[in-house]
């Protein structure tokens, strides 16, 4: 589950209001999470086949998303199966509440670190993984 979350300087959530976040439908936050948390490794086999459903719980960005190093392949996009196709350039989009249903072949060598990266208008913004 990936999530952003607007915070304080303090580290606490910052309070919903004003006009962007009422003009947007929500709020873009400053810190990302996958699971509630700000990055995790996942560890898998040589040659091992991962299943990924990513949902984007964020309430106002949408998260476009790569696995870098590895093809991902889109096998169902909001719960419903899809004939299995590469994603264009290893990138997928998540709006609001999307949800997509990847295959990741893990063919790197053993030890390599494949990170998971967003980006915003096209630049790199975060390593969620």
């Amino acid at each position: 589950m990936l999530d952003d979350w607007r915070l304080n300087a303090d580290g606490a959530i910052a309070p919903f209001g004003g006009m962007h976040d009422a003009a947007h439908a929500g709020r873009l936050g400053n810190l990302f999470t996958i699971n509630g948390i700000p990055s995790t490794d996942i560890a898998v086999k040589a040659n091992e086949r991962l299943r990924l459903r990513l949902i984007n719980a964020a309430n106002a960005r949408v998260m476009p998303i790569r696995v870098e190093g590895h093809r991902a392949d889109v096998m169902a996009i909001d719960g419903q199966p899809a004939e299995p196709f590469p994603a264009r350039d290893g990138l997928v989009f998540l709006g609001p509440g999307n949800r997509i249903d990847l295959f990741i072949d893990a063919t790197l060598a053993p030890g390599t670190r494949a990170p998971f990266l967003t980006f915003v208008e096209g630049k790199l913004i975060r390593e969620i993984v």
